[in-house]
């Protein structure tokens, strides 16, 4: 059954009666090895699909009260149910209360009540599931070594006091490879994406009209541009022919005088004097 401890180690022993340094020497050491596996989903609340509770929410909003799960939200919703209708608790809800128990079951009361408080919780938004593998090995000895109480227990008189020694068995559990997978389920749309959205289509609705009002005022503008291009071609040509008038009436007058047929009248003047 291993060697018997010494007055020392009696002393070390009640100052810390599960210390690991002492026990090893004595007895087995039994190992527990984990592997863990945590798959976490995130859902969103209504109006989305998933339709979740925030349990964790709605109990720090009410101070500290109000169920934290889905289930304690059934129970709740039972408890509320068969006060409301029977004046006490029915004796099988599992929720934590100061109300009037009733004395006899009532019937069927689990079963209608229900559908009622499964539409009323719905699951949580903090959804965690774990998988966890346990591996077993044994170092110097194991718990079987210590199956028989005669050899477990021995006697030791301390200071005039009997002091009883069990075999003790030490425990490690080893927890490894903590995987951790988080589904998170976000808005197709947050708010910035839909302000983003929506100004993307009125900023091509107003590009769209900016080129309407541009093609709009670009063609008045050539037509006004044509018209007083237009009227100006015309009044050019209206001073070029009067130019041209006056020059033929010069150059008539010019040979009308060299011909004699035409007198100026500063000439005809001075001939009637």
């Amino acid at each position: 059954s291993g060697p018997r401890p010494t007055v020392k180690d009696i002393g070390e022993m009640r100052k810390s009666r599960f210390d690991p340094q002492f026990c090893a020497d004595f007895r087995g050491i039994f190992h527990l090895v984990k592997n863990s596996k945590k798959n976490e989903k995130i859902l969103l609340p209504q109006p989305y699909k998933s339709n979740c509770t925030d349990y964790s929410k709605m109990w720090h909003e009410n101070g500290g009260k109000g169920p934290v799960t889905e289930k304690m939200c059934k129970e709740k919703c039972k408890l509320e149910k068969s006060i409301r209708l029977h004046g006490c608790a029915e004796r099988r809800i599992d929720y934590p209360h100061n109300e009037t128990i009733c004395l006899d079951p009532i019937p069927k009361f689990a079963k209608n009540a229900r559908y009622d408080c499964a539409e009323r919780c719905s699951s949580p938004c903090n959804i965690r599931q774990y998988d966890v593998q346990v591996q077993e090995a044994n170092s110097e000895g194991n718990r079987r070594s210590c199956s028989k109480s005669s050899d477990l227990t021995f006697q030791l008189q301390l200071l005039g006091q009997y002091l009883y020694i069990r075999c003790a068995t030490i425990v490690h559990i080893i927890f490894e490879n903590l995987e951790i997978t988080t589904f998170t389920y976000t808005p197709r749309f947050e708010a910035i994406g839909i302000l983003s959205f929506i100004g993307g289509y009125v900023g091509l609705w107003l590009g769209i009209s900016l080129l309407n009002v541009y093609d709009f005022f670009e063609k008045w503008i050539f037509r006004l541009l044509a018209c007083c291009k237009k009227r100006l071609t015309k009044k050019r040509k209206r001073v070029a022919s009067s130019t041209r008038f006056s020059s033929k009436e010069k150059e008539r007058r010019i040979n009308t005088i060299e011909s004699g047929r035409y007198t100026p009248a500063y000439m005809q003047n001075v001939m009637h004097e």
